[in-house]
């Protein structure tokens, strides 16, 4: 009864009926997922830039424990003019919908493991790592989150006094005044076009741009177009139905077992008689009629 009443709970909402289903030509470059409300039909789809985040590295350390420097490290998150060859930092748009947030390094965090302990623990949007490029050379790298407009800028409050030099902790600035740290990878906002139309995310999760549907962007091929479709989800809905008939006659075959009684043996079912029992196979058995 237990099982039958699960099957029952499967089916009584609309929604179950109106189930859709995706298929992507390739989705190596696109995978999809999509909610009832979402309309059937195709969907060309490319995908030439992905989302990243603005990457930023130290230079060679020869530990991780190595001593960096104290004071505050400030991060603002925004959109950054940035040339690398030459380099030339020209200017910092702030995105008012992020705060700046502000990692205090005392003498007892102020190594590069230290540093990077502090950063993801403030859990402020960055993630920093410490990555060995040699024997004996260790640099600390920040990725903010992926977006054109979440790069980072850097500002550094020394208590060595200094702000923009390269040493102590000013070795981590990163702004119009000093930039200390090497650019490895811009921050960029994924660009994609549905059935010719332009669209930037700042994520490489795109919600709503087919209403109903969540787009995931796997990787960027200027060379190929995605077919996306949008169905109804048939099958899945009659896996449901048939489970339900199963069950519904693994119901009426419990029932009558419980129920019977053999004349020739003279032996009864557990429940023979039971007037509960022949109460609640009667208003099943009108429930399904009706």
């Amino acid at each position: 009864l237990y099982s039958f009443q699960t099957s029952v709970g499967k089916l009584d909402t609309i929604s179950t009926f109106t189930t859709k289903t995706t298929t992507s030509s390739n989705e190596n470059i696109i995978s999809a997922t999509a909610t009832s409300v979402a309309d059937n039909g195709s969907y060309e789809i490319d995908v030439t830039q992905r989302a990243k985040g603005h990457s930023l590295s130290t230079g060679v350390f020869s530990s991780t424990t190595d001593s960096v420097g104290t004071g505050s490290l400030t991060f603002k998150f925004g959109t950054t003019d940035y040339v690398e060859t030459p380099e030339s930092y020209n200017s910092f748009t702030q995105n008012a919908d992020i705060a700046t947030a502000t990692v205090n390094i005392d003498s007892g965090d102020n190594s590069l493991s230290g540093i990077r302990d502090a950063i993801n623990d403030a859990d402020i949007g960055v993630q920093a790592t410490i990555v060995k490029v040699g024997t004996d050379q260790y640099k600390l790298v920040m990725t903010s989150s992926s977006g054109a407009d979440k790069s980072m800028e850097i500002t550094v409050d020394d208590d060595d006094t200094t702000d923009t030099n390269t040493s102590g902790l000013s070795q981590l600035a990163f702004n119009t005044n000093a930039t200390n740290l090497t650019q490895v990878q811009a921050g960029q906002s994924a660009a994609i076009s549905i059935n010719g139309l332009g669209i930037t995310s700042s994520s490489n999760t795109v919600v709503g741009a087919i209403p109903g549907v969540t787009l995931d962007l796997n990787k960027a091929d200027t060379t190929e177009t995605v077919t996306l479709t949008i169905a109804q989800d048939k099958s899945g809905v009659k896996e449901l139905i048939e489970d339900f008939v199963d069950k519904y006659n693994d119901l009426v075959y419990s029932v009558s077992k419980y129920n019977e009684y053999n004349e020739e043996t003279d032996v009864a079912g557990v429940l023979f008689g039971d007037s509960l029992l022949r109460n609640m196979e009667s208003e099943i058995r009108t429930v399904i009629s009706s």
